[in-house]
């Protein structure tokens, strides 16, 4: 029997739970501690948070107990802290160890709040049942180290001595590890060890980890601090009373999990200290200005944010293409727009482009500065106390009047990052809408995740459109299942053995192969993959996919829209189908050449294409010709092979539009009576496409999308290397060390090829991506790499740390 929800009840199971506040330590002298009256269950405890990280070059402390007398002497030490950005809980007394349990996983992104749930529960008989470890909702089972408490031992938390969040007691009386960020529905469980649904939940739409409101009970010392007393930040509001004293530098903020605002990004810093929640800004290394992107890009966005100095004026706000490499002399080499406080000229790069365009702001004068960067427009105020500058006329961004900066200024195709300076001293800047000093103009909103744009799509999840799947061959005929739809397109490969890429898709047909990483013509393998299920693909015994005990991954895309005739655009060669997801991105258009120069095949994803494979299916001696809106329609590389960008007509020397490709003659893309498909994929809620210059250093560039990425393909562009593939499923926390070469058919980080893990590494992130390796084929120093990332965009309803 169903039942129907009135439409007021749907939109209440469809609510989210709101966290209105959060704590900001000071990670020096803030912190909350409580002393129990009475010892608790010292056997089993939960103990739930949502923590987001701010400076992250020391140890945080989290929540925890006891004391070190001296360096080797330990008073009933029992804590959960993030040591080596990996998260760990242990029980010490007077130099014994009685558990340590370490994470391989590591946490190191401070754009959003992880949740992190601990259950401590030592009755259980298997060892590796005492303590569960859980972040974003899923237990994290993979250990540097693992050695866990005995069979009903009783731990410190809950015992009647002093217990602190953001607080480990050091050296009898100085600390060490305070907790320098964020910390939100802080919960302890007397008695029970919980699951992280009791405290969080999947959103339906998004596939995103988020909070629900805790409904179950807490014991005797158990506590729940939801931060929302200003005056009184400690206070327990679980109803047991149990409050905690507030201790040096601790605020009240209203950056939640659900909405976090921008900060400054740490990932993205050069000659700069971050402080005050990353929202401090401090000058370090002289020569230029030292510099610091936000975490929020302004592309897609209409915002508002202000900033001040507190010591003396002398700092620059700008915008700086992401294509560009960060620098501490960046203002003097790459085509950046700024505002400079000293004496409120504007500048381009570093020659002054207008003078007076505000009165030099006063030492601790607020400013702000609005931005639209919506509809192609890149138009950019600033002002002070004294009101809007002046370019040509006084500025107004709520009719959108005389803008200081605009899309004739700032051309760059990839992107924007918004990038602060300070000079000689520091600058605090402010992004949430509490901390604002002026009015936030009509229609411009505050950087914060609740107004950033919602999804377009109607189907809100990346993984109902683009999905990785594991599976293990078997030499047999056999389904492959668990990808969440009907797949239309299924890129495999073998991670373990030496076996070439496949690529099979619905427009061309099952059992009809093609070979990424060779120039050979489609062939028919009868054993290949032979259909395409609700929910996966049948494979046969070929042994490319399904080599009996070989490891696989496969790339599936859904591709439901299927066209044969009708396309805009009056195209040149008319297609003999078109597959293709709008939402998604992507399409798959098959045709046959005709030789002419300015031929034109159309696609439907509305959208100018940036990223396009083509490959000739007939004759054998063809490459991948691959288009990428970095290099532009005056150069191809190729994606069977290591070499670099080169000149060339496939593309006719004119940019793809949101309807049509243009071809030229060239027998790759264009050969006369050949069947040809060509792979196409445009920006959209799920894809971003793009280019970064590497820094060659293990501190690689941050590559700010806002995505949560699922998948990334990546290639240096002028002196070659691999094509390297990685997703989150093969690699589901960072560091994300497994990559796979589509030019390349050996096996997952061929020492030889890719270098062994952890070289080439890098950290997904819940807004992009962090290089963390010097490795050529991903940060070759000054080198451009292209790039393009398939995920979950951020959007109201939040993501979480990575």
């Amino acid at each position: 029997m169903s039942m129907l929800l009135a439409p007021n009840q749907l939109r209440q199971l469809m609510a989210h739970y709101k966290i209105k506040n959060a704590a900001l330590f000071d990670g020096v002298t803030g912190y909350l501690s409580r002393t129990p009256a009475v010892a608790g269950n010292r056997t089993t405890w939960t103990w739930s948070g949502w923590v987001r990280r701010g400076d992250m070059t020391s140890d945080d402390d989290i929540f925890g107990t006891g004391a070190s007398l001296n360096n080797t002497t330990n008073v009933n030490v029992h804590n959960i802290r993030i040591t080596g950005d990996q998260l760990i809980v242990y029980g010490y007394s007077n130099g014994t160890q009685y558990h340590l349990v370490r994470t391989a996983a590591v946490f190191r992104d401070p754009t959003a709040f992880y949740h992190v749930v601990v259950a401590f529960d030592t009755t259980q008989s298997i060892a590796s049942d005492r303590i569960k470890i859980y972040v974003n909702g899923v237990q994290l089972t993979s250990m540097s180290s693992a050695s866990y408490p005995s069979l009903n031992w009783a731990g410190f938390i809950n015992f009647n001595q002093v217990h602190s969040l953001s607080r480990y007691l050091g050296n009898g009386s100085g600390t060490w590890g305070k907790l320098e960020g964020y910390m939100a529905e802080a919960h302890f469980i007397d008695g029970q060890a919980l699951l992280p649904t009791d405290f969080g939940k999947t959103d339906l739409e998004t596939g995103n980890w988020v909070a629900r409101k805790y409904t179950g009970t807490y014991g005797t010392n158990g506590f729940y601090l939801d931060f929302s007393n200003s005056l009184n930040i400690g206070v327990d509001v679980s109803g047991n009373s149990n409050n905690f004293t507030k201790t040096g530098v601790v605020t009240q903020v209203t950056s939640t999990p659900t909405d976090v605002a921008a900060t400054l990004n740490p990932l993205a810093a050069v000659g700069v200290t971050l402080t005050n929640g990353n929202r401090n800004v401090k000058y370090v290394t002289p020569g230029g200005y030292p510099n610091v992107y936000a975490s929020m890009s302004p592309d897609g966005l209409k915002g508002y944010f202000e900033w001040d100095e507190p010591t003396s004026i002398d700092g620059i706000i700008g915008f700086q293409p992401k294509s560009s490499l960060q620098s501490v002399n960046f203002y003097y080499t790459t085509p950046t727009f700024w505002f400079h406080t000293t004496d409120g000229t504007l500048h381009n790069s570093s020659v002054i482009s207008l003078t007076g365009y505000l009165v030099a702001p006063l030492s601790t004068e607020r400013c702000g500065c609005a931005f639209d960067f919506t509809g192609g427009r890149r138009d950019v105020w600033f002002r002070n106390g004294t009101g809007w500058g002046t370019n040509v006329g006084i500025g107004n961004p709520a009719s959108g009047a005389y803008p200081a900066i605009t899309s004739a200024d700032l051309t760059d195709a990839g992107g924007y990052n918004i990038v602060f300076g300070p000079g000689a001293q520091d600058m605090n800047v402010y992004f949430s809408e509490a901390e604002l000093t002026y009015a936030i103009p009509t229609g411009f909103k505050a950087l914060t995740t609740n107004n950033l744009p919602a999804i377009t799509a109607v189907d809100k999840n990346v993984d109902h459109h683009f999905k990785t799947v594991l599976y293990t061959g078997t030499g047999v005929s056999h389904v492959v299942g668990g990808v969440g739809f009907k797949p239309d397109f299924v890129w495999g490969k073998s991670r373990s053995s030496l076996l070439n890429h496949v690529i099979t898709d619905a427009a061309r047909g099952v059992t009809k192969t093609l070979n990424p990483n060779m120039i050979n013509a489609e062939a028919i393998v009868a054993q290949g993959l032979t259909a395409f299920g609700a929910d996966g693909f049948t494979l046969g015994t070929d042994l490319a996919l399904n080599t009996n005990t070989a490891t696989y991954v496969a790339w599936c895309a859904s591709l439901p829209n299927v066209k044969t005739s009708g396309w805009a655009g009056l195209p040149t060669i008319t297609p003999t189908k078109e597959m293709y997801n709008a939402d998604l991105g992507m399409s798959i258009v098959t045709y046959t050449g005709n030789g002419i120069v300015g031929a034109t095949i159309p696609h439907s994803l509305g959208k100018k294409p940036g990223f396009v494979m083509v490959k000739n299916l007939d004759d054998g001696i063809s490459p991948w010709a691959v288009y990428h809106v970095s290099n532009g329609a005056t150069k191809v590389m190729y994606l069977n092979d290591s070499s670099g960008v080169v000149a060339g007509t496939q593309w006719n020397n004119t940019e793809p539009n949101s309807q049509l490709i243009i071809l030229g003659g060239n027998g790759t893309i264009n050969w006369p009576n050949s069947r040809h498909v060509a792979y196409i994929f445009t920006e959209s809620d799920f894809i971003k496409i793009g280019s970064y210059i590497g820094n060659g250093s293990v501190d690689g560039p941050m590559i700010n999308t806002g995505l949560r990425p699922s998948f990334m393909l990546r290639k240096h562009v002028a002196l070659g290397g691999e094509w390297v593939i990685m997703d989150d499923v093969r690699d589901p926390h960072n560091p994300r060390v497994n990559r796979l070469s589509a030019n390349g058919s050996w096996a997952e980080n061929d020492a030889t090829y890719l270098g062994a893990p952890p070289n080439g590494s890098m950290d997904f992130l819940s807004n992009g991506a962090k290089v963390r390796s010097s490795n050529g084929n991903i940060n070759t120093a000054n080198g451009v790499h292209i790039y393009m990332m398939i995920g979950q965009p951020n959007s109201p309803t939040e993501n979480t740390g990575r």
